[in-house]
């Protein structure tokens, strides 16, 4: 998912994933956590990076179950 805003300040993409970590006055800091926990439960993989000009894009990965290979 990709977005047009002013992205994620150097030295917070660590921290955007970690429980009640908002830049927002009226954010709670969840919702990025739950989606990393059960990504990674799934063996995933969540990542966040700017996106040039401005705007940031979050990507997962999933492995394939072993009976769809």
């Amino acid at each position: 998912m990709a977005d047009s805003g002013t992205g994620i300040e150097p030295g917070l993409t660590e921290r955007i994933f970690d429980s009640f970590y908002s830049t927002k006055a009226q954010g709670m800091g969840v919702g990025l956590t739950i989606s990393y926990s059960i990504i990674e439960r799934h063996r995933g993989k969540l990542t966040a990076r700017n996106r040039e000009p401005h705007g940031c894009v979050f990507a997962f990965t999933l492995p394939l179950a072993a009976s769809m290979v």
